[in-house]
């Protein structure tokens, strides 16, 4: 910590026994006669990245004024990503939270500075990745390295911290692309995606480990976690179905998983209840439509459930769109099944009082498979029309 105290002062050092010492005036001809790199001084990392404008360098250059020639200049994040790595190798691990985490509340507030200067308005982008192109190069050279982004991220997944993890995603988009490197890492963020309810991130994740990790297939319950983030919070809206929608796709035909019959429940649920009706029925209809090579353990439990559910809400469209997909689709499904479905439809539909129009458009569906009912349900659907007519 000697040698961070003389460096974080950013004036020039040198190198003297065992530690550092600043070249003070007393000694700068002495420095000045020795090689570049003997006298150093570590640049805050703002400084540096105007510097370096335009140039590829991102960690030292040798000093560009007559002044400086004998000095070599060290970006700040070179220094504190070094620092990082070394207290993570010496098991000093919350000195290297600290450190990374300080500089990075630092980085975001120049990101945002160096933006609003650029836009010449005080509107703040949210992450890096929104900055403009012509900031690309002031986010490079302020970046930490890979191996401390890669050690922080370790650290807080043996501390369990998910929040911090998701904060760190966000940050940048190499960040994402650390935590997306292997299956474990990802599943840790989407532990946090989960308990944030970010579905954004969710399915950010999702496609970075498709596109940098194609090799690498991510257990179910990841897959689960990002789906739980996009619905499970108030207020969801189509954007958040879609994205749950595009997880669960992906999940079934990228990975081979199936869909757990109550978390697929819980997307036919939110689409129901989607403010505008015409779009509900899409979204019933397509999540349905994820299950369409599951029907025969399908109608058992979470068919009929979802369809009690449309029937509750009066939904006779979801509801006639649902039998029509699932008869359409179920040619292996034997008639004794076929007859348990649509009597359970019948039986819901009289109950909540569906109008005759309904009833009539079912019961035309049942005659075709030649699917009796019961005299109670005749008589019910007889008490129903004279209802009806008055």
């Amino acid at each position: 910590m000697q040698s961070w105290n003389v460096m974080r002062q950013c004036r020039p050092f040198v190198v003297a026994g065992e530690g550092l010492r600043l070249a003070d005036k007393g000694n700068q001809t002495a420095d000045r006669k020795t090689n570049a790199g003997d006298v150093l001084h570590m640049l805050p990392v703002d400084v540096f990245a105007q510097r370096v404008a335009g140039s590829n360098r991102r960690s030292m250059f040798v000093g560009s004024t007559p002044q400086e020639q004998n000095i070599t200049a060290a970006n700040e994040a070179a220094v504190v990503a070094f620092l990082v790595k070394y207290f993570y190798a010496l098991g000093d691990h919350e000195r290297a939270i600290q450190f990374f985490e300080s500089y990075s509340r630092d980085r975001m507030n120049w990101l945002k500075e160096r933006s609003a200067v650029e836009a010449g308005a005080g509107g703040f982008p949210r992450a890096s990745k929104t900055l403009s192109s012509s900031v690309s190069g002031f986010v490079r050279a302020t970046r930490l390295w890979a191996p401390a982004r890669s050690a922080y991220l370790e650290l807080l997944m043996a501390k369990h911290n998910y929040h911090k993890i998701a904060q760190f995603a966000r940050q940048d988009t190499r960040n994402l692309e650390t935590a997306c490197e292997s299956a474990m890492t990802a599943a840790s963020l989407l532990i946090g995606c989960r308990k944030g309810k970010d579905r954004t991130l969710a399915r950010l994740v999702i496609e970075t480990m498709a596109q940098k990790n194609p090799v690498s297939v991510l257990p179910l319950p990841p897959y689960e976690l990002a789906i739980k983030a996009a619905i499970q919070k108030k207020n969801r809206s189509e954007s958040d179905l879609e994205n749950a929608l595009w997880i669960a796709r992906v999940m079934q035909d990228d990975a081979a998983y199936v869909l757990h019959p109550d978390l697929w429940f819980a997307l036919f649920n939110t689409s129901l209840h989607l403010k505008q009706k015409d779009r509900a029925l899409s979204f019933a209809l397509e999540t349905f439509g994820l299950h369409s090579k599951n029907f025969t353990a399908l109608y058992q439990g979470p068919f009929c459930r979802a369809l009690r559910k449309a029937c509750r809400l009066n939904r006779s469209d979801v509801v006639m769109g649902m039998m029509r997909e699932w008869l359409a689709a179920a040619d292996g499904v034997d008639a004794e099944a076929k007859t348990q479905v649509l009597g359970f439809v019948l039986r819901e539909m009289l109950y909540r009082g569906f109008p005759m129009s309904s009833i009539t458009e079912l019961l035309d569906v049942m005659e075709s498979f030649h699917i009796e009912t019961s005299r109670v349900m005749l008589q019910r659907i007889v008490r129903t029309i004279l209802d009806d007519a008055h």
